[in-house]
């Protein structure tokens, strides 16, 4: 991570940074993978074409709008891969407010494409944001997380913003990969607060002309996220 933070900073100047600690390797049960820009998309798009029936994607997500997780995700549901997602509303951002651009239209799009084989909440605690960027992937024996700075939009995954994740691979009975599956259903199923809401409270908020734009921003990939 240091060579990495390192090689940035010195796009701007020569910068002192510690010395990096060497690779270390030995006979534990977790894996981590330091993954940046472009090689975050190739870890997503690698993770969600080797699941198979009967595995499991759970998804929270702050923007999603990159065609290559979206299609991955639609190509999975419809394989028979239980797929949940987590998103912002897109209606508040760092105290603006927003159009709900891309994730309602999105989510929308996802349900259409697998005819409502993928399931999506909504995070209700308006008018705070839902940050996190995280994807779980539970298979048979092994689960994985990838999780960092990185929305999953085109401007994040291409190469064009500097974004770092890291890629955590592990038995989906550790107690890492437990610790986040409960996570993740503390937020779908409400227990202790109510967290999120059913996809029927925002879907009919987006107006015709706010699809077009999404549409229009889709294609020629022209977007304020």
């Amino acid at each position: 991570m240091l060579k990495s933070e390192k090689a940035a900073a010195d796009t701007r100047r020569e910068t002192n940074f510690p010395d990096a600690v060497p690779r270390h390797k030995d006979n534990g049960n977790v894996q981590v993978q330091l993954v940046t820009e472009g090689k975050v998309q190739e870890a997503i798009r690698n993770e969600i074409a080797s699941t198979v029936q009967g595995d499991e994607i759970w998804l929270v997500m702050f923007y999603l709008a990159d065609r290559t997780v979206i299609e991955g995700l639609t190509d999975a549901a419809n394989r028979g891969v239980k797929a949940n997602l987590i998103l912002d509303t897109n209606k508040h951002s760092f105290g603006q407010k927003k159009t709900g651009l891309p994730n309602i239209p999105m989510a929308s799009e996802l349900i259409e494409d697998t005819d409502g084989k993928i399931d999506v909440r909504w995070y209700a605690l308006s008018p705070e944001q839902f940050h996190p960027k995280m994807m779980y992937v539970k298979q048979k024996e092994e689960a994985v997380i990838i999780s960092g700075s990185a929305n999953h939009t085109s401007r994040n995954l291409n190469n064009f913003n500097l974004e770092t994740d890291v890629k955590i691979s592990a038995a989906h009975d550790s107690s890492i990969m437990t610790e986040v599956e409960g996570y993740f259903h503390m937020l779908w199923e409400n227990k202790g607060a109510v967290f999120t809401a059913d996809y029927e409270v925002h879907d009919d908020e987006m107006a015709l002309g706010k699809r077009i734009i999404y549409t229009i921003q889709k294609l020629l990939h022209f977007t304020t996220f």
